[in-house]
């Protein structure tokens, strides 16, 4: 297993802690949970597209979710 996927799977881990069970997620969310390398190191080590998955069924701008979700 390499990093990028113990990451990806530590991501899917704690949303799933989370309980996420808000009407309108889409169920197999899980799979479409990526972690990347980012492109310019200013902006970090690694990127993960969930915010952009679950913005919208959660009813957040995946800016809004993406800060909530960091801290």
């Amino acid at each position: 297993m390499n990093l990028l996927a113990v990451f990806q799977d530590y991501i899917i881990k704690s949303l799933a802690f989370l309980n996420l069970k808000a009407e309108g997620i889409p169920s197999g969310w899980q799979e479409k949970v990526t972690v990347t390398l980012t492109r310019d190191p200013s902006h970090g080590d690694l990127a993960t597209n969930v915010a952009m998955i679950l913005a919208k069924p959660l009813g957040y701008s995946p800016k809004a979710l993406a800060e909530q979700l960091s801290t």
